[in-house]
């Protein structure tokens, strides 16, 4: 396999910015070759060995792309929930963190991935992979950064980061003030860190189509209605013998109904049967985001997928159609999952499906707020939409 133009273009660039700053951040979007572009930039460094820590769906095509470009350097793929399998005595020279969103931007507290990785980055460059780095709040970047020995942000902790360049936010709830860190001063962060990201957008690498949603309004049987009406309202489904005890039970439980069930209870069929009438099943890939979706949709079409764990990773460009059953609530893999199809040899055009059920459904509510907004829905924001 050989390296298309921007790759080398691209992988040149984040050569020449490790030897600069120690790390650079590759943040193409979706399906121009990010992959071949960090291998590139290694097999052309004095590096050895590499670490590169991904999902677990993007193995398999990582370690297929390291064989066909005839890597020569010593590389190690393993996914963020495996770090620990890794012995104590290992070591690499560069570290790849692939959809590093993923894993090292909570805030305001670290993640155990963070954790792990902390020994394995320390006096190693790094590369930062992602079509979506920061893309919930910038203050995603102070644990990510953090992890390398030359971050540009050496505060003690994100509480004295965010002094700094954050913005004072509170909310009230539950009769108390509750401090908030997603705002920031987005410009002095990207002013800094810009000198170590490279971007990258389909359009400039040759991409013919991009990615088109299509919504679908999906009508509810009464039945179904008068559940997820009998949820919001009283709590219970007393027939099903179903509660919702917090917001976040009640906003899966009426995401769910519109989808045909609750959990492993199966109850309709209405986005179903919507499939069945309007597309070719061997044509069409489906995501869900409910495992038991999944398996239920598996019984009935070909090619079902996660809608979270295979939001990234994964090329369905073979695919006429993508259709989305029911998408996870954030707005990164939203993203992400919609670029599934693009693929710079396509010819014909990306169409992206959304299944919205009708009102008093909250389909129509999440994909506003992932898609329009770009902001991930909460049970915060599903209790407003219930006032809308």
């Amino acid at each position: 396999m050989d390296y298309l133009p921007h790759q080398i273009e691209k992988s040149d660039l984040v050569l020449s910015k490790v030897r600069a700053y120690g790390f650079a951040i590759l943040a193409m979007e979706e399906r121009t070759g990010k992959t071949g572009t960090f291998i590139r930039a290694v097999e052309l460094s004095s590096a050895r060995s590499a670490l590169v820590v991904t999902k677990k769906a993007a193995i398999a095509g990582i370690e297929e792309q390291i064989t066909a470009f005839g890597a020569k350097r010593s590389y190690t793929v393993i996914n963020y929930q495996s770090l620990h399998k890794l012995p104590t005595s290992f070591s690499a020279d560069v570290v790849i963190l692939d959809e590093f969103h993923q894993g090292v931007c909570s805030y305001p507290k670290s993640s155990m991935t963070f954790k792990q990785l902390k020994p394995l980055c320390k006096g190693r460059a790094i590369i930062y992979v992602s079509a979506t780095p920061f893309a919930e709040s910038w203050s995603q970047s102070y644990h990510a950064l953090k992890l390398s020995s030359w971050t540009p942000f050496p505060h003690k902790n994100f509480y004295a980061w965010h002094k700094e360049y954050g913005v004072e936010c509170e909310i009230y709830m539950h009769g108390r003030h509750i401090k908030q860190y997603h705002l920031t001063q987005e410009s002095r962060i990207k002013s800094i860190l810009s000198p170590m990201m490279i971007a990258g957008t389909r359009k400039e690498v040759g991409f013919r189509h991009e990615p088109q949603d299509v919504l679908h309004r999906i009508a509810l049987d009464e039945k179904t209605k008068t559940r997820i009406a009998c949820i919001k309202k009283d709590k219970i489904i007393e027939e099903l013998d179903i509660a919702a005890d917090t917001p976040s039970r009640e906003l899966n439980i009426v995401y769910q109904l519109s989808g045909g069930g609750i959990d492993d209870i199966r109850l309709s069929s209405e986005k179903i049967d919507y499939i069945r009438s309007n597309f070719d099943p061997g044509k069409t890939a489906i995501m869900a985001h409910y495992i038991s979706e999944q398996e239920r949709l598996k019984e009935i079409f070909p090619n079902v997928f996660s809608a979270t764990a295979h939001a990234e990773g994964v090329d369905l460009s073979h695919f006429s159609d993508l259709v989305i059953y029911s998408q996870n609530f954030s707005t990164a893999k939203h993203s992400q999952r919609r670029a599934r199809q693009a693929n710079i040899s396509r010819d014909e055009p990306i169409r992206v499906h959304f299944l919205i059920a009708e009102d008093p459904a909250i389909d129509r509510h999440v994909y506003e707020t992932v898609a329009r907004k770009q902001r991930n829905f909460t049970s915060r924001i599903y209790t407003r939409s219930l006032f809308d």
